[in-house]
């Protein structure tokens, strides 16, 4: 009869691994008790989560504690720690763990096998999901200048110091496990606050080892729709109580109904309007509804022209500073919906309110830049209505016109590379402002010259981006569609 074979066993020791010969799972097994060498086992290391910089620090840490000697594990907080840094049913042991006896018989109680007698050991239950929260206005301010004002410059200079972030961090309740707002410490009562705070309580807790869990992830955006809805609705409320009849560029008025708890330059009527603009980015960036974004940026608008804002002069008020950058931030956003829904006229009034501030913010390159973009696409519709039939006789000029217009605002965005722009904050968001522009003005251009840069060679499997996808059925005696000015390259 043949020899029944037995089955390899699920851990190998270091010896027979490196050898690549048969390990009977034994300690110490018996190619090693054979051959006369120490028999060591560790878990494989391959496969598991990517280690980035978190774990290098860590790591030298261990190696620096290992020099002082082996640490007791045998302490409750010490236990707890271990608990924290063993990824559940991983099936690995943590490296951030240090090789001890006390962490191995910890190790043993987690993985339960066949082999070791810590098998009948429960698996603990992960920490509790967790999100960021502020306990009041202040500490909401402080983190819009931290995390959004270098990318999302909505409100003038701080008039206080900055001082480090201090979230707390709210977990639901075990019962219900669900986001309400009686589980946090403090509920915003202004629309940009509880707008802001949308965006903010979806950053990850820095506490905590199960922060990016799938849990977690969800309660954070359950947390931030909950925010945002409370925000929409507090928009609604707020523009009912400025009334048609408020207008910013009345005498006195800039102030006169009281100033935003998160800035005491800026005026309440503001509010709602940035309110909006931040539902929008969270519309479209965090759910990805372009309709909704749209929605929101177009109510921005209209709130904004109510009470005159596009109509404002430049003479400096205590409030200039916060109205310029509301308008600007409404127009700029709403010339980015321009760009997602080509098929809308650019409508928008009053561009030519307020020239640009002085310093090196470029509100007027980045608003003329969104306004290209729109053109290229306008562009690249028409080229793609044109099939087989005769093209305009002036189509070649249209595009290298827009061209030469894409080719000057370029050259514009070059002068800022000789610019040395100020270490504090807002030089860091005139140099971020300034790298966005580019990154408009270079994707307009390639956009418009995309036909002939992609030729009559469908390289995508469906249609992207306005090109011919190679599912595409073209009957074989017809070519695929090219537009006849791509051959034109004078």
């Amino acid at each position: 009869m043949p020899r029944a074979s037995k089955p390899p066993v699920k851990a190998a020791c270091l010896a027979c691994r490196s050898s690549k010969t048969r390990c009977d799972g034994e300690r110490p097994c018996r190619s090693c008790l054979s051959r006369g060498r120490e028999c060591h086992y560790q878990p494989s290391r391959r496969g598991g989560p990517r280690r980035g910089i978190r774990y290098a620090e860590l790591q030298q840490h261990r190696l620096s504690a290992d020099d002082q000697g082996p640490q007791n594990l045998s302490s409750p907080s010490e236990i707890d720690e271990s608990f924290g840094k063993v990824y559940r049913n991983s099936g690995e042991f943590n490296k951030d763990v240090p090789n001890t006896d006390g962490t191995r018989q910890l190790w043993g109680q987690l993985t339960p096998s066949a082999d070791d007698p810590f098998g009948s050991t429960s698996i603990p239950e992960a920490e509790p999901s967790a999100v960021r929260s502020y306990r009041c206005e202040e500490d909401i301010a402080n983190a819009y200048y931290i995390y959004i004002h270098p990318y999302l410059p909505l409100l003038p200079p701080s008039v206080v110091p900055q001082r480090e972030d201090q979230p707390t961090l709210s977990r639901p309740s075990k019962e219900t496990n669900e986001a309400r707002k009686t589980d946090l410490p403090f509920w915003p009562q202004s629309s940009l606050s509880l707008a802001l705070s949308a965006l903010l309580v979806l950053i990850p807790p820095s506490q905590g080892p199960f922060s990016m869990t799938e849990a977690s992830i969800v309660l954070r955006r359950t947390y931030a729709q909950l925010f945002a809805q409370a925000a929409l609705a507090s928009v609604e409320k707020e523009i009912d109580d400025i009334g048609p009849t408020v207008h910013l560029n009345a005498p006195g008025s800039c102030l006169s109904q009281g100033h935003s708890p998160l800035h005491s330059q800026v005026p309440l009527q503001l509010e709602p309007i940035l309110a909006l603009v931040v539902l929008a980015i969270y519309e479209y960036c965090q759910r990805g509804n372009v309709s909704r974004m749209r929605g929101r940026i177009n109510q921005a608008v209209t709130t904004a022209m109510d009470i005159s804002l596009h109509q404002l002069g430049s003479t400096s008020t205590e409030a200039s500073e916060a109205q310029r950058r509301g308008w600007w931030i409404t127009v700029s956003f709403r010339a980015l919906a321009l760009d997602l829904n080509s098929n809308e006229s650019p409508d928008v009034c009053g561009l030519s309110f307020l020239e640009s501030p002085p310093g090196a913010q470029p509100w007027a390159l980045l608003i003329k830049a969104q306004q290209t973009l729109y053109s290229s696409n306008q562009m690249v519709q028409r080229i793609e209505r044109i099939t087989n039939q005769t093209p305009p006789p002036d189509l070649g000029t249209q595009i290298k016109s827009l061209d030469d217009v894409i080719t000057n605002l370029m050259t514009q965005s070059d002068q800022y590379l000789r610019y040395t722009f100020d270490e504090d904050g807002e030089g860091l968001i005139a140099e971020n402002m300034w790298r966005i522009s580019r990154i408009v003005i270079y994707t307009a251009r390639a956009r418009l010259h995309r036909f002939r840069a992609f030729m009559d060679f469908p390289l995508f499997l469906d249609r992207y981006c306005h090109l011919a996808s190679i599912n595409t059925q073209y009957p074989s005696s017809t070519p695929v569609p090219s537009p006849s000015w791509v051959e034109d390259r004078n």
